[in-house]
């Protein structure tokens, strides 16, 4: 009977010591998993940092560029009832206005400079196809056409109350 009882003791044991160092297994796995979520969040902390610091740099750089005023990268082109061309008060003819709009792309890329087509509620749209085609050759995509203000010869009366 001393036997039975030294050996269920000692299988007991066995069974403990078994158990004991699955739980510490288990324990150091659980405790390797902690410690990389932890670095893996500490890691992502630092992109984080670092992309905020990128993006200071840019709006520091961005704050130090000179901005080009809206009169340098923008030409109004107005063309009248007659359909003659002018820009900023005087009349100019196509190879003017290529011109012009050649001298605006040295100070700036095509992509900076927009042009605007004022045109008179009687001219005909090919005048402002004329215009809007010598644009696309030099490169400019930002057309926008609009009315013209009535000149003042065209100008309705004013209406009494």
């Amino acid at each position: 009977m001393i036997v039975v009882i030294v050996v269920v003791a000692i299988l007991l044991f066995l069974g403990l010591l078994v158990l004991g160092l699955g739980a510490f297994f288990f324990v150091r796995t659980e405790a390797r998993q902690v410690r990389q979520a932890e670095v893996m969040q500490m890691e992502a902390m630092a992109q984080l940092e670092q992309a905020r610091a990128e993006s200071e740099r840019v709006r520091a750089v961005q704050a130090q560029m000179p901005l080009e005023s809206a009169a340098e990268a923008r030409i109004v082109v107005t063309i009248d009832s007659q359909s003659q061309l002018s820009v900023d008060g005087q009349t100019v003819t196509r190879d003017e206005l290529r011109k012009r709009i050649a001298a605006a792309q040295k100070n700036g890329p095509a992509s900076a400079i927009s042009v605007t087509i004022e045109v008179a509620e009687t001219v005909p749209f090919k005048a402002v196809a004329d215009v809007q085609s010598l644009c696309r050759e030099l490169g400019i995509r930002l057309v926008e056409a609009r009315a013209a203000e009535p000149e003042a010869s065209e100008a309705p009366p004013p209406t009494g109350s």
